[in-house]
């Protein structure tokens, strides 16, 4: 039940910063001014996401997100209202995905600041934190169901009492 706790206060965080959003001040030219060669075009400022605001409110409403996922994962992951043993693997990724985003956001907002300049094996440093990290993550958890389904998922034994079960209602309905 605790889960379902966490899963309400990560809702509200949410729509809490929806909330804030809604009633921040207007970022000037946020919504673009006309294209000085394309006519029908439309250009943003440059650095928009960079307002006070706008960044703070991006990157904590990424980080629920990624909050919101991984309280769904371990939501899933009961059995008999306890966590299996994936359930360490789902909070080793969910820790190091926040990590990696909280990474990518910092290097992004350092990378505008400078006007770029840095790379990483001939990418901005934004985008390999998003190539190397981010994308590699979701592999931790996708290899503990892989190599651990069968233990806390569903074994054998229960697939067999399942088919029984299922025996036993089509004797009763025939």
């Amino acid at each position: 039940m605790k889960l379902f706790y966490i899963l309400f206060f990560v809702l509200i965080f949410l729509l809490s910063i929806i909330l804030i959003a809604a009633v921040s001040p207007e970022v000037i030219g946020a919504t673009g001014a006309p294209h000085p060669e394309f006519e029908g075009m439309l250009i943003s400022p440059a650095n928009i996401d960079q307002e006070p605001h706008t960044k703070w409110l991006g990157y904590l409403f990424g980080f629920g997100v990624i909050t919101l996922f991984g309280v769904m994962l371990f939501i899933g992951n009961r059995k008999k209202e306890k966590i299996t043993s994936i359930g360490k693997w789902i909070g080793l990724g969910l820790i190091v995905y926040l990590i990696v985003y909280t990474g990518l956001v910092v290097s992004h907002w350092s990378y505008v600041k400078n006007d770029g300049g840095d790379f990483f094996m001939f990418m901005p440093i934004p985008t390999a934190w998003m190539i190397f990290g981010a994308w590699f993550v979701p592999l931790i958890i996708t290899l503990a169901y892989t190599l651990k389904f069968e233990e806390a998922v569903i074994s054998d034994q229960e697939i067999k009492e399942f088919h029984d079960f299922l025996a036993s209602q089509e004797e009763i309905v025939a």
